[in-house]
């Protein structure tokens, strides 16, 4: 975050952490400009922040000023995911890899009425629209049960010829698959074991869990 606080734009203005990550950027006059610089990282874990160099050549690039920053702030790292993971592990309750999730059914939609439907199943508001009102033609509403995908995350279920490293990037491709196909997950790793969820901060304690795992 670079705040200006003169009345005069700061031109020019070079900031990096490494020599891969350079940017510039002008800030107007009482101004501030917001910009991500990258690092690169070589294993897991808490990690500190890198030095940041501020710098300028501006106006005619003869001479340079420049500023060195560094944070006291650190940085947790996440195992790289594995390129390439095989699918997602789901629990096998039948042949579909599927399993069936307690809770309310969902509206699936209407249809024709069937011997049997109970009166609460009968969509009046379609019954008095298709049938002005003679009930000549019954209409049911239709319900789905609630069928859903989860799958089991868990280390020691992952092939014992795979090392710490490689089975941990397995499983932090595992998550972010399951939770880009909004897929309930739960997670096991040492002492940390996390129930079906899914969303971000179920996301975030797993990806914690698997930067600060320790092989004993």
């Amino acid at each position: 975050h670079l705040a200006n606080r003169a009345r005069y734009v700061r031109y020019a203005i070079a900031i990096e952490s490494d020599a891969t990550s350079v940017q510039h950027t002008d800030i107007p006059q009482s101004d501030h400009q917001q910009l991500t610089i990258a690092t690169k990282t070589v294993h897991r874990g808490w990690i500190r922040c890198p030095r940041v160099r501020l710098q300028t050549t501006f106006p005619f690039g003869l001479l340079k000023a420049w500023a060195y920053w560094q944070s006291a702030q650190q940085i947790l790292v996440y195992p790289a995911p594995e390129k390439d993971p095989p699918p997602l592990p789901y629990v096998a309750t039948g042949s579909s890899g599927s399993q069936l999730i307690n809770g309310d059914e969902e509206f699936g939609g209407v249809r024709n009425y069937q011997i049997g439907d109970s009166l609460k199943q009968l969509a009046w508001r379609q019954i008095a629209r298709h049938s002005g009102g003679s009930n000549d033609h019954l209409i049911s509403k239709h319900f789905e049960s609630g069928q859903h995908h989860v799958c089991s995350l868990d280390f020691t279920h992952l092939p014992a010829q795979l090392s710490v490293e490689q089975k941990l990037s397995r499983l932090c491709a595992w998550l972010l698959m399951a939770e880009q196909e909004h897929i309930n997950y739960s997670f096991k790793l040492g002492r940390h074991q996390f129930k079906q969820n899914a969303g971000p901060d179920h996301q975030q304690a797993c990806l914690t869990a698997l930067a600060l795992y320790q092989h004993d």
